[in-house]
């Protein structure tokens, strides 16, 4: 109900909205909001995705990248689209009554632009890296950490118990602080 139509240029997409408000600052004239966005702004994800592909070395890459970028268009679609209505909700802020929506409605939008602009962009791909090369994840992350902690928990000694100690009879002048030679450390077993 709030877009009238959508222009592609080139790098760039011109969304004609119809919002209209007063503007004070244009003798009281109405005005209708029209919102330029990059889409290049969100479409950082997949130069991550395919720096994450190309550092492991496998074959049919080619297909995980095909794949990465048809599974990563809807995120960027996300992102985009909430950085339209965010602009929206920016023109329509000293009247939000203009946009017709609830205060949780605004509120909504707020989060999912943040969601699309800082998070999603960042975090989508490297989750569907993770979730595309499993095998590798499996071979190297996950095999070494379980091996880190097999070394470290047959390494670590067991403290011996040691008999309780009567108090001196005199008092001790205090000196140097004694320097453990020994250390001792138990992991609770990895269930």
């Amino acid at each position: 109900m709030w877009v009238r139509s959508i222009q592609t240029n080139l790098g760039t997409i011109e969304v004609e909205t119809s919002i209209e408000m007063a503007l004070p600052q244009a003798g009281g004239r109405r005005a209708e909001l029209l919102v330029e966005a990059n889409p290049g702004r969100y479409a950082y994800g997949l130069p991550i995705f395919l720096g994450l592909l190309l550092a492991v070395r496998r074959p049919r890459r080619w297909a995980y990248a095909l794949g990465g970028y048809v599974l990563l268009l809807p995120v960027q679609a996300f992102s985009l689209t909430f950085y339209v209505l965010m602009q929206m909700v920016l023109f329509a802020q000293p009247s939000p009554h203009v946009l017709a929506v609830s205060q949780w409605q605004i509120e909504a939008i707020v989060y999912g632009y943040q969601l699309g602009s800082l998070v999603l962009p960042t975090v989508m791909p490297i989750v569907l890296w993770l979730w595309l090369d499993r095998q590798f994840v499996n071979e190297v992350l996950v095999r070494s950490w379980q091996r880190r902690v097999v070394s470290v928990v047959s390494i670590a000694p067991v403290a011996p118990c040691l008999p309780a100690q009567r108090p001196l009879a005199r008092p001790v002048r205090p000196s140097a602080p004694e320097i453990s030679s020994s250390t001792a450390a138990v992991l609770p077993q990895h269930r």
